[in-house]
């Protein structure tokens, strides 16, 4: 099952959308426009006043090598995106960046 993103008229995001067939319904009657294509994501021509957003959570795993990020509803149906970040490359990066700059100047040889 593919998320379609809705975007209100001034920009903001609505709840996504699980329906291609709403969607487009709502595109060749001229009440959206596509707005992205990756990921899809569509804006709506009509202003929602007082939309109905549903509650959503983030979880976040710290692991070791890996931070990974994933948005729920909550109830379980619709993991909607899962995301893996690998932390651990930039740290040593930045950990052998840092070491290079404080010692470099100082004469100091290490072994």
């Amino acid at each position: 099952m593919d998320t379609i993103y809705v975007l209100n008229r001034d920009g903001r995001p609505l709840m996504p959308m699980h329906s291609w067939g709403r969607v487009q319904r709502f595109l060749k009657s001229g009440r959206a426009s596509v707005v992205s294509s990756l990921p899809f994501t569509i804006r709506l021509k009509k202003q929602i006043e007082d939309p109905e957003l549903d509650r959503c959570i983030l979880g976040i795993d710290p692991g070791r090598t890996n931070i990974g990020l994933c948005v729920t509803d909550g109830k379980g149906k619709h993991n909607d995106r899962w995301i893996a970040l690998d932390a651990a490359d930039h740290t040593l990066e930045k950990a052998q960046s840092r070491f290079t700059l404080l010692h470099h100047n100082t004469g100091i040889v290490f072994v």
